[in-house]
């Protein structure tokens, strides 16, 4: 992954990312469609990462169940797949 250039205006960066989110979340905080675009799709998992506290040692189930509570099953096939 290549690194971009900081954003000229990072507040604006921030509400785009912000609008974003707001068409790919539902109200409940659910993925509620899987976006094609990459960057859209890095966006996504960012969020679902916020989900998980750094270090944690976790069994699949407990993965697949979390996973479950925010996303639909092909989030989780392009998390294998790459």
């Amino acid at each position: 992954m290549t690194m971009r250039p900081a954003p000229d205006n990072p507040i604006a960066a921030v509400r785009k990312r912000s609008r974003i989110l707001d068409r790919l979340i539902d109200e409940n905080g659910r993925v509620a469609r899987w976006p094609k675009r990459r960057p859209q799709r890095l966006l996504i998992l960012e969020y679902l990462a916020h989900h998980f506290e750094a270090g944690d040692r976790m069994s699949e189930v407990a993965v697949n169940e979390l996973l479950n509570r925010y996303t639909p099953s092909m989030a989780r096939r392009s998390c294998v797949a790459g």
